[in-house]
């Protein structure tokens, strides 16, 4: 047997030894100094040691670690290139390249800021039951009025196996319980509140007013500082992408889910609920376009000063009693406390663990 190849799966199943107990410990069991460059030298060896000959190890490399766990290249490429993909598909070579060099860091934070949440679920026994992630399932299928062969038949086209979609859905449906139980359960809106948020708004006599969802993709925020070439290249990403969205709607996905996931609007995280807008404070160019859509319909992508967006409308209706205006402003105040409340949140979990970027 080949002496070097011995040596390098004796090292990876040592390390894998030590790697189970201090898990079950919940200790180190050997001191490092420093700990992330000796994790980036056994991550080497335990790659190759999950491989059957030297000759077949593909190249990869630690990109972050948190903690005791890490962040490869190739899983950060995995959900970029999913994330991305309809932007992709037309890329080759030099191109696909450059796409991935501009778009990783932004999305190593955010798996970054997953990572954490997943590890909190873990450390306060947060998780999702098998009942619980069947029945999302169902009632996913269901909305789309598909058969069960049907659905995966889809998820099949989109290029999931249904493990791996019940893995992302599970740590989706974990991810909720985390907001709800650090977020949402402990924003509080005073009455207080609202009656100043009321007072500070100029009154308007009211004809009609309208819910709207909206999905906004606005530009990156060092576009402008870009050159021209880098301006045409976002441009036609942002199209894309703003068509890849449409497409989805299209085949009855879900607008909240999608507000959810790719909206860059303030209230993403509401499923780009907007609430009640009265029609004179409402902006022209959204405003003529809501005007043609019946309740529950979308609308075709429009280009602002901000981006490119989609509207839902939700719900018409005339102007509002003085209980419907506090709940709006409710809604629009719980909104942005719960934005600024994640963002402190997330920040709290990045100081309390060991974080470090190689990118």
């Amino acid at each position: 047997m080949n002496y070097t190849l011995f040596l390098l799966h004796l090292l990876g199943f040592v390390w894998q030894i030590i790697y189970v107990v201090e898990k079950i410990l919940g200790k180190e069991v050997i001191k490092i100094g420093n700990q992330w460059v000796f994790r980036y030298v056994v991550f080497f060896f335990v790659v190759l040691f999950n491989c059957n000959m030297v000759g077949a190890v593909v190249l990869d490399r630690v990109v972050a670690v948190i903690d005791k766990d890490v962040i490869t290249w190739s899983e950060l490429y995995k959900a970029l290139e999913f994330e991305m993909r309809e932007e992709l598909k037309t890329l080759k070579g030099n191109e696909r390249q450059e796409f991935f060099s501009k778009h990783e860091k932004e999305f190593l934070d955010t798996l970054i800021e997953v990572k954490l949440q997943l590890l909190y679920a873990e450390s306060h026994n947060i998780g999702v039951s098998k009942n619980e992630l069947d029945a999302a399932v169902d009632d996913i299928r269901r909305k789309h009025s598909l058969s069960e062969q049907e659905f995966y038949d889809a998820l099949r086209k989109e290029g999931f196996s249904v493990e791996e979609y019940k893995k992302r859905l599970s740590e989706h449906i974990l991810i909720s319980k985390v907001k709800n139980s650090e977020i949402a359960n402990k924003v509080i809106v005073t009455e207080e509140e609202i009656s100043g948020r009321i007072k500070s708004k100029k009154p308007a006599v009211v004809s009609n007013k309208y819910r709207i969802r909206l999905i906004i993709l606005s530009k990156a925020e060092d576009q402008d500082k870009g050159q021209g070439k880098d301006k045409t290249g976002e441009g036609l990403a942002l199209k894309k992408k703003a068509e890849y969205v449409y497409d989805k709607l299209l085949i009855l996905e879900d607008f909240k889910k999608l507000a959810t996931q790719y909206s860059d609007g303030p209230n993403a995280l509401n499923g780009g609920d907007l609430g009640f807008i009265n029609k004179e404070e409402m902006d022209k160019d959204f405003l003529a376009v809501v005007e043609q859509l019946k309740e529950g319909e979308f609308s075709k992508i429009f280009v602002t000063g901000k981006g490119m967006n989609i509207i839902q409308l939700v719900e018409k209706k005339a102007a509002d009693t003085e209980g419907q205006i506090r709940d709006d402003v409710r809604r629009e105040l719980f909104a942005e406390k719960s934005k600024k409340t994640y963002k402190d949140w997330i920040k709290s979990l990045k100081e309390k663990r060991f974080i470090k970027v190689m990118l």
